[in-house]
């Protein structure tokens, strides 16, 4: 059974204090599985977009965007070589990134694609600490190898 998203009003937020968007209007949720992170914050997005690998995962996600009202959610296989392809409309200076790595982190493919199309903003959610520390000094640095 594939699991089910039920938005609770949680999620990535694109405010400010006061409440105001600080300028971000898009949502990349890449390693986006069954949808989780672009349903539950698409209230604070003008779109979201969720990029997995999975074509299974992929057509759950739809679902579930559809069972919960998520209308500007949309989401798409993604391949490891072109990632952000799959969001050549966004703006990459008005767009959130969240990647939700499997516990063995990123790969360096990956960390090269996301440094060059500068993304404003960037949650990291890992389930393992060493390697989203591996994975934060290569993007801090910058010195990721492209492969």
């Amino acid at each position: 059974a594939q699991a089910r998203v039920v938005d609770r009003g949680g999620g990535v937020r694109a405010l400010d204090e006061s409440g105001e968007r600080d300028g971000i209007d898009f949502l990349v949720d890449a390693y986006c599985g069954v949808g989780l992170f672009s349903i539950a914050s698409h209230r604070d997005f003008e779109e979201c977009a969720g990029i997995e690998i999975s074509e299974q995962a992929v057509r759950a996600a739809k679902e579930n965007a559809e069972l919960n009202g998520a209308h500007n959610c949309r989401f798409e296989a993604g391949t490891a070589s072109n990632i952000f392809d799959t969001v050549s409309d966004f703006d990459p200076s008005r767009t959130a990134v969240v990647i939700d790595p499997p516990r063995k982190g990123c790969d360096d493919n990956f960390l090269q694609q996301l440094l060059a199309w500068g993304p404003r903003r960037l949650v990291y959610v890992s389930c393992d600490p060493s390697t989203q520390a591996r994975d934060a000094r290569k993007l801090v640095s910058g010195d990721v190898d492209a492969t």
